[in-house]
């Protein structure tokens, strides 16, 4: 019997890899917007309470059901989803702009340090994002301990016993085991403090309200990665418009320098040329023209 020819894959290059980096970065810019106009559209219409403390009061009155607050897991839902397909969109915009940094040069590496920056600030996002993440499972667990002294409870007692007998002296001697057992269930109904149902109630509000803030903040991330990626993949950087421009990085993906980032950077450049030659100073001045 012949043997099926094993299937040779295309050997890995890095600009295969950079192309699908590409595709997927592309896919997470697309996405983004999406996402975050869907969090603010939820955000609009699920909170609708005036204040903390309606929404606490209004909580405290369905906290002796001992059932799960809807408002709340809707939110949280809607953040652990969230959050999990905002740090993998964050992922692969950082994994495309580390694979296409230009070539370090002698002199000139604007380019370079702008792409390392737009880096260092999408691994702080998704620092804090994960750090929102993590924290999500805490709700159940707290709110199950604070349920306990609300809600009844109900308990089962199950009593076995056996018994031996044997008679003699007549025809046959006899022996007879019997055996029995009986379950008992009980269930308590304790009367719940004002302060046991205030706790649950302030649980969820303040649980409730963290949503609307992790929500809230997540969405701000999109819209303003999306931003800064957008003005600056078709501007080109300083290196891009000279004669030796690095073939790694293509022209209509090059990330120069955003508004804040071109302010800060021409100020500094700025303070470090007054000291310098006139020579130098119009060096570094051809860099921003």
């Amino acid at each position: 019997r012949r043997q099926p020819k094993p299937q040779h894959r295309p050997p890995y290059t890095m600009d295969a890899v950079r192309s699908a980096a590409t595709a997927k970065a592309a896919e997470a810019l697309a996405a983004m917007p999406q996402s975050a106009g869907s969090i603010t559209a939820f955000l609009e219409s699920h909170y609708t309470f005036g204040s903390l403390a309606e929404a606490e009061a209004a909580f405290a009155e369905a906290v002796a059901t001992g059932a799960p607050n809807a408002a709340v897991n809707a939110a949280l839902a809607l953040c652990k989803t969230s959050l999990a397909n905002s740090l993998g969109g964050l992922l692969a915009l950082k994994r495309w702009i580390q694979l296409n940094v230009p070539k370090v040069e002698d002199g000139n590496n604007f380019g370079v340090g702008i792409q390392l920056d737009t880096v260092k600030m999408l691994s702080e996002k998704m620092k804090e994002l994960k750090a929102y993440l993590d924290e999500l499972h805490k709700y159940p667990s707290e709110r199950s301990g604070l349920l306990d002294k609300v809600c009844a409870s109900s308990s089962q007692t199950r009593t076995a016993s056996t018994s031996h007998s044997e008679s003699k002296g007549g025809e046959k001697d006899e022996a007879k085991d019997a055996s029995s057992s009986s379950t008992e269930e009980k269930t308590t109904t304790p009367a719940p403090s004002a302060d046991a149902v205030a706790a649950v109630a302030a649980l969820d509000a303040r649980w409730y309200y963290h949503a609307h803030y992790v929500l809230t903040d997540l969405a701000g991330i999109q819209y303003v990665v999306c931003d800064v990626v957008e003005k600056n993949k078709a501007s080109p950087s300083p290196r891009t418009r000279s004669s030796t421009r690095s073939p790694s990085l293509p022209l209509s993906l090059s990330l120069s320098l955003s508004l804040s980032l071109s302010l800060s950077l021409s100020l500094t450049l700025d303070r470090r040329t007054r000291s310098s030659s006139p020579r130098a100073r119009a060096t570094a001045a051809s860099a921003f023209r």
